[in-house]
């Protein structure tokens, strides 16, 4: 037998090599596929091949981190500094804050403290429209509704239309019809006191959700002064789901609708299961959960409510109120698969 020749051993641990990365590979997709069905669950099927009903709810088993989402300074409308807000906010037991000056973004070390948490906001306003712009660091100009909200997200940010039943202002039309909306302002405590007729959009997000638009309903303060008469400084709140108090997750939280929106009760959870829609507060007496059309589906009393799905809703949203000051909470739309 001849003696092996030095190629022969090269191929031989070649051909090892090539195997060993082979079965790494292999084993490496098994991985990914367990932890892809693992936090990617595929829907049941139903006999037929039909998927099966679902709920698609933007909630998870997180506490809430209580937040404001809209006030101005003296370098906008408003009349107070950034660091006087920060302070106040901060006292009044809110654990995030975004700036939202007009059409000029303040840097949040402006208003960075311990224990308060910032994330870049602004709000932009053009001759046809107002938008909470989040996550974004300048004012760009547009001429369209549909080329303001395309700069925002090209810029990785968040954007909500602002006060859309105040001048100026989109018909509901011209709101369903934007591309990547990611919401719309649902109620502004300084338009309550000024312009109260225009300060609840909840009407309207209603027809928008009840015409098949996936729409976040959000709330802010809209504050100009840090204490007075005056003032709005917490009015409501925006108590967002994250995992770590980072501005990113916070901003990934207002895109994918994980907040409920508060002018005094609080939520503490929110949870869909199976067919039924689960909602615990610390102090409301009522939760109404209301579907398709603003339909009020069910009225139940006390802290805690559930409410079984009937799967012809389109989808259900829920609103707690405390009788004694008229205080409210609303939740994200849970959308029904049927």
């Amino acid at each position: 037998m001849s003696a092996p020749r030095p190629g022969d051993r090269l191929l031989t641990e070649s051909n090892i090599a090539r195997l060993t990365f082979l079965l790494a590979m292999v084993f490496l997709g098994a991985v990914l596929a367990v932890v892809y069905l693992r936090f990617h669950p595929t829907p049941a099927a139903a006999p037929g091949g039909h998927r099966s009903r679902s709920l698609d709810s933007p909630y998870q088993a997180r506490p809430f981190l209580h937040g404001q989402a809209q006030a101005q300074t003296s370098l906008a409308a408003g009349h107070a500094i950034a660091r006087d807000l920060s302070i106040e906010y901060l006292n009044h037991g809110y654990q995030w804050l975004s700036i939202t000056d007009l059409n000029s973004p303040t840097p949040t070390k402006e208003y960075e403290r311990a224990g308060l948490l910032t994330m870049s906001g602004e709000l932009v306003q053009y001759p046809f429209a107002r938008f909470l712009a989040y996550g974004v660091d300048h004012f760009q100009l547009a001429d369209k509704p549909q080329q303001a909200v395309d700069w925002i997200h090209g810029n990785a940010g968040v954007v909500f239309l602002a006060d859309p039943l105040s001048a100026p202002m989109l018909d509901a039309r011209a709101i369903a019809s934007l591309r990547d909306l990611d919401g719309i302002e649902i109620y502004n405590a300084r338009l309550a006191r000024d312009e109260p007729t225009n300060a609840n959009a909840t009407a309207l997000w209603d027809r928008l959700l009840g015409a098949g638009h996936r729409l976040w309903g959000i709330v802010g303060d809209d504050t100009l002064d840090s204490s007075g008469p005056l003032s709005t400084l917490g009015r409501t709140a925006v108590d967002v789901q994250v995992i770590d108090q980072t501005p990113v997750l916070v901003e990934a939280a207002l895109k994918s609708g994980a907040f409920v929106d508060s002018t005094g009760v609080r939520v503490l959870g929110v949870s869909a299961d199976s067919d039924l829609i689960t909602v615990v507060t610390s102090d409301a007496d009522e939760i109404k959960f209301i579907g398709k059309g603003g339909k009020v589906l069910q009225t139940s009393h006390g802290t805690r409510a559930e409410y079984h799905v009937h799967w012809d809703e389109g989808y259900v949203r829920a609103e707690a109120t405390r009788a004694a000051d008229g205080a409210l909470a609303w939740t994200q739309p849970v959308f029904v698969n049927p």
